[in-house]
């Protein structure tokens, strides 16, 4: 989780490339774990990394990814920030 937030911190200060990588390390790991709690608030991360970059095609594709964990766990703690995000 902290490999995911620093990534993201990354991202918000300009080192968007750099951020991604982390983000990306940290969600895979995280995810290997077979844990879910959470998974969607780091899709958001990971989708918001990718729009500051200007990556608009893979921040929405993982915005989609992210309604859809929701979709399936329900875990809509993040949901609202998912649709503001969104309609950045």
């Amino acid at each position: 989780m902290t490999t995911i937030s620093q990534g993201w911190g990354l991202a918000e200060e300009g080192r968007g490339e750099e951020g991604l990588v982390q983000i990306r390390q940290g969600l895979t790991a995280y995810r290997a774990t077979g844990e879910e709690l959470g998974v969607s608030s780091y899709l958001i991360l990971l989708a918001d990394a990718y729009e500051k970059i200007g990556n608009f095609v893979e921040g929405c594709n993982t915005f989609a990814e992210a309604h859809e964990f929701i979709g399936k766990t329900e875990e809509r703690f993040w949901e609202v920030e998912l649709y503001r995000l969104k309609g950045e």
